[in-house]
């Protein structure tokens, strides 16, 4: 026997439903990267880039741009330096200094993680646009003041249309 509460509470469910499939929906984010890429054991060279490569297909929307590092707590200083490279899809390069802050000024490891490894994570670009569609690819060198570091074991790119 269907009563006047029953008939009122099937529609109120169903638009609570509906509102928290639009909801979810509403607040997902595209990923157009997200790679971590772990480096050699023996140490990262100057020279040695670590490319990340990654399609555009809409230009007008903004992307958000993070970067992160997981170093080992033997890494011997408080920040790391490091030169994005990006070439676009007519081969034009630019290039970025960025400075991840790893150690606040008492030693204390800024990022997270248990045992031996931290990890930290950077908001480097938070409303990025990219001029025009096609292929990216996006080289990272360190830029610290010797040849080879050691103790990072990874980086990371992760791009997110907002």
């Amino acid at each position: 026997m269907r009563t006047l509460n029953n008939l009122i509470r099937r529609p109120f469910y169903a638009l609570i439903s509906l509102a928290t499939m639009l909801f979810a929906t509403a607040c997902s984010h595209d990923t157009i990267l997200s790679h971590s890429e772990a480096l050699p054991a023996s140490g990262w060279a100057r020279k040695a880039a670590i490319p990340f490569e990654f399609e555009i297909q809409d230009t007008t929307l903004s992307y958000r741009l993070d970067f992160s590092v997981r170093h080992d707590q033997d890494y011997p200083f408080m920040n790391a330096f490091f030169l994005i490279y990006t070439t676009f899809p007519n081969q034009e390069v630019t290039i970025d200094t960025l400075e991840c802050i790893l150690a606040d000024y008492r030693g204390k490891w800024t990022g997270h993680g248990a045992g031996r490894y931290k990890s930290a994570d950077f908001a480097v670009k938070s409303e990025l646009y990219f001029p025009m569609p096609g292929h990216y690819r996006m080289d990272v060198k360190q830029a610290l003041r010797m040849d080879t570091v050691k103790h990072i074991s990874h980086i990371g790119l992760h791009i997110h249309a907002n």
